[in-house]
């Protein structure tokens, strides 16, 4: 496994989906950049947040950790599966499938107690050895679609 790929899935398995930010602060970069957050969308639709148009609403460690925080008051067991990951220079590259059983207040929409699966992909970019800038796009509609707040048809 590359270096990088072996950072990044320390980053999903034990900081994101463990919510360990002690290890965070050892693997990424506080001014992290998060150029692209899968729920940006979700967030300017159902809450109205016009912040989500920036694009860098969870940008820093401090703000990555307030989102994980947000998503784990919605979905405690969030975790990322089926890890497909790829090193090219100073990016990695990946797909990976995440599950979590909406037990809380997702903006605005109540708890369902589904369980969501869908699928993301990303890449990661990295400077000395740490995580400095995320961009992530996920299957939105379909998650949606999964806790029941669009149609199915």
């Amino acid at each position: 496994m590359n270096d990088l790929v072996a950072i990044m899935t320390r980053i999903q398995k034990d900081v994101i989906d463990a919510y360990d930010f002690d290890l965070g602060a050892q693997l990424i970069h506080q001014d992290l950049r998060v150029l692209r957050s899968s729920f940006e969308n979700i967030a300017q639709m159902f809450s109205g947040a016009r912040e989500a148009q920036s694009g860098h609403a969870l940008s820093g460690l401090a703000g990555l950790k307030m989102g994980l925080t947000m998503i784990r008051q919605s979905f405690p067991d969030w975790s990322h599966h089926d890890l497909d990951l790829a090193q090219s220079g100073n990016r990695v590259f990946g797909r990976m499938t995440v599950r979590g059983t909406h037990e809380g207040v997702f903006f605005g929409i109540e708890a369902t107690g589904r369980t969501i699966s869908f699928e993301e992909w990303c890449i990661a970019e990295f400077h000395d050895g740490k995580l400095a800038a995320f961009t992530g796009i996920a299957d939105e509609l379909g998650f949606l679609k999964q806790l029941g707040a669009l149609p199915t048809g």
